[in-house]
């Protein structure tokens, strides 16, 4: 049987075996609350007991609900909690953005992945090419275009960071102005032909902002504004704030508690320079799952070649994939990821930002899925080969999987395929898990399920018994049971 709460728990619950003893933290008590949110309580109170971040505002979005939750304090010793009013520089989460614009004007006929981008250039750049390979539109959205980090050059700045690396970067970008980036561009030399490697850059996405804004004719925010923000109801989300929404901006601070400076975006900010509130953000989740939205699903598609979409980070393919942007400012980090399949994600905001924060946050995010690895497995190998691989999984990598949550995730696979029309598979993804998990009434229940989709009936009865047996008060196998062996009936 369908758990009504499994997806949204098996989201969360992926990271559940972090959590061994939640420090002192200032969280309530959770006892008596929902389960979501006890989960998500003891999620907080791990990222919590790190003394380096004292706040958390965590977003669960499943089948068109939104759950916010909010921890700690936006300043240490202040007490001011974050709230739905709270707004964050979301840094590079801003790119997606970008790719999405790319992806609408790519529907709407504007331009192909494989175009040169100097096509849509309005002065010769013949360094754009390496060996007379030009970098081309999709390279950009890859990071794979042989571009520099950064426009100004910050090399030098980087070589000796220091506690004030970030002060410095500041100051760099404070005053370098959209026409200083486009006369740079003309010393940019490429190393590698584009599209030989990976080399993360901000230069992609503010060059694909000012393509767009030749090919539209239009600004790059008031795209961003036509495009996205009202088609999604974004109401706090922009490059530039007004005074008011300026106090409503989180400080940031360091690993050291170092109050950090906000980031500078005097270029299109297309790499980085949008701010936003958790509840925005759950609106943008919601925009990039909707399964009508073309532009949203274009920009997910994976890039040939590549573990990118339109500037989004993808592990899987198709109907098994996560779909992931990560953003960091030099005193706040985001981690904002989704499961199409699924139809849910999750957010995870902190104001603070050192060298292990977003690997303390990521831990909060599931990434590594057993639903999208067996799947895929599947598609690939079959059966057997696939029930093997998730023993071999078991034997050499439990921590990364998360074992202790497969139940969730075999049945909701189960289901997946029974949906797909794929009974056999499902039954052995069921199968597979009574044998996991033998005391379990539900993996039984929803065998029985699979067994009743292919004509089985002795099979179905025999594990709705089974069900009941574990679980007397199961209704759903009481009613099966009853339908399948009406002398059982009292």
């Amino acid at each position: 049987m369908r758990n009504a709460f499994g997806l949204l728990l098996l989201l969360l619950s992926f990271t559940a075996c972090r959590v061994q003893t939640a420090s002192p933290t200032g969280l309530e008590e959770t006892k008596g609350k929902d389960p979501v949110q006890g989960m998500i309580d003891k999620q907080a109170a791990w990222l919590l007991s790190h003394p380096e971040i004292h706040s958390a505002a965590i977003g669960v979005y499943k089948d068109g609900k939104t759950s916010l939750f909010y921890y700690g304090e936006l300043d240490p010793g202040k007490g001011n909690k974050p709230s739905d009013s709270t707004i964050y520089e979301i840094a590079s989460i801003s790119k997606t953005f970008t790719g999405t614009l790319v992806a609408n004007a790519l529907l709407e006929g504007k331009l192909t992945l494989e175009d040169d981008i100097r096509k849509y250039l309005t002065e010769e750049y013949p360094n754009l090419m390496f060996e007379g390979k030009p970098i081309q539109i999709k390279h950009l959205l890859t990071h794979s275009s042989g571009l520099p980090r950064a426009l100004p050059l910050d090399d030098h700045i980087w070589q000796n960071p220091g506690d004030s690396l970030a002060f410095k970067l500041h100051a760099l970008a404070k005053d370098y102005s959209k026409e200083r980036f486009v006369k740079d561009l003309h010393l940019v030399k490429l190393k590698t032909a584009p599209g030989s490697g990976y080399t993360y850059s901000n230069v992609n996405p503010n060059l694909v902002a000012l393509l767009l804004e030749n090919i539209y004719g239009k600004p790059f925010e008031e795209l961003l504004a036509q495009t996205i923000f009202q088609k999604a109801r974004l109401q706090t989300t922009k490059m530039q704030l007004s005074q008011a929404e300026q106090k409503r901006l989180a400080n940031g601070y360091n690993e050291k508690g170092v109050l950090m400076p906000h980031m500078e975006s005097p270029l299109w900010g297309a790499d980085g320079g949008l701010k936003s509130t958790l509840p925005d953000l759950m609106k943008y989740m919601a925009f990039q799952l909707d399964k009508t939205n073309a532009m949203a699903q274009k920009s997910q598609e994976l890039v040939a070649g590549t573990s990118h979409g339109y500037f989004w980070t993808i592990r899987g393919e198709k109907d098994a994939k996560a779909v992931s942007g990560h953003g960091g400012a030099f005193g706040t980090q985001t981690w904002f990821s989704f499961y199409p399949q699924l139809n849910s994600g999750i957010v995870v905001i902190t104001n603070e930002s050192g060298p292990n924060t977003a690997s303390i946050i990521s831990g909060m995010v599931p990434w590594n899925s057993l639903y999208i690895d067996l799947l895929q497995k599947l598609k690939q190998e079959g059966r057997e080969k696939t029930i093997a691989f998730y023993n071999h999984l078991k034997a050499t990598q439990a921590k990364d999987y998360h074992f202790e949550s497969a139940e969730a995730e075999l049945n909701q696979l189960g289901y997946h395929l029974l949906e797909s029309k794929r009974v056999e598979d499902a039954i052995a993804i069921f199968e597979l898990n009574t044998r996991e998990f033998p005391t379990s009434a539900n993996a039984f229940d929803s065998l029985g399920e699979a067994y009743l989709a292919n004509g089985n009936n002795e099979l179905g009865l025999k594990s709705y018994k089974q069900a009941l047996a574990l679980d007397p008060s199961s209704d759903n196998a009481k009613k099966m049971i009853q339908k399948l062996d009406p002398s059982s009936k009292k």
